[in-house]
């Protein structure tokens, strides 16, 4: 059983159910999903930091939860909701990429955005490892990762999350780009085996023709039980 965890928000809903869709169509194991809906992570006293004015997703630091909800128990995947697997990509590959004496396993971008804002207006940020914490797969029982507790989850800057102070460089192994493959960024001649739309997914109206766009649509058709044209 692999666990994966699913930024969720409510305002792009429907990215998750794509998402859910397309690790589901061709994963080799049975997959365990756990959804970061942030009303619920806060009646259970999990999440109760008050929201940074930076933050453009209810998920933005509940993922760093992902070791503490897995019991910190095996491995375990997250991944940003503006994504979608492409065919035939089996999600249970990725944990070939984190050996057993690192923490955690990232594709390690370097990413600068190329707009001032993105989806829903909100600003973007430029710093350093930008866009590693949206696809990451968890050692969940090392001690550093036993460090991410709700506690300091809560209390955590964002910059000491999102560029691992909680970990070492030695302990953060490499994804392949083509598992966090961006459009208008990454190589071209790259075959992605996962898309991440991170300016905007295609569910939001002033993305819904972007690069790639039509990868996403598809895989909305299915998941959706729409018939495809």
């Amino acid at each position: 059983m692999l666990k994966v965890v699913l930024g969720y928000d409510r305002k792009e809903a429907s990215a998750v159910w794509v998402l859910a869709n397309s690790i589901l169509k061709y994963a080799s194991v049975p997959i365990h999903f756990t959804f970061l809906h942030l009303p619920s992570l806060t009646k259970a006293n999990l999440m109760w930091r008050e929201r940074d004015p930076k933050q453009s997703t209810d998920f933005t630091y509940s993922r760093f939860l992902t070791p503490y909800l897995c019991d910190y128990k095996g491995k375990a995947i997250f991944m940003d909701a503006d994504m979608v697997v492409m065919p035939g990509a089996d999600i249970a590959e990725l944990l070939d990429y984190l050996p057993m004496d690192c923490d955690i396993a990232v594709v390690k971008h370097d990413y600068k955005p190329p707009t001032k804002t993105k989806f829903g207006g909100a600003k973007q940020e430029a710093y350093k490892c930008k866009l590693w914490s949206s696809l990451m797969v968890f050692n969940n029982y090392t001690s550093k990762c036993k460090q991410l507790t709700p506690l300091y989850v809560n209390t955590a800057t964002g910059a000491e999350l999102h560029q691992f102070a909680w970990s070492h460089p030695s302990r953060i192994a490499d994804i392949p780009e083509e598992w966090n493959w961006i459009p208008e960024h990454s190589p071209g001649d790259l075959q992605p085996k996962l898309i991440h739309f991170t300016e905007g997914s295609p569910s939001w109206k002033a993305y819904k023709d972007c690069a790639n766009a039509e990868a996403w649509w598809q895989e909305y058709k299915e998941a959706c039980a729409v018939e495809v044209e």
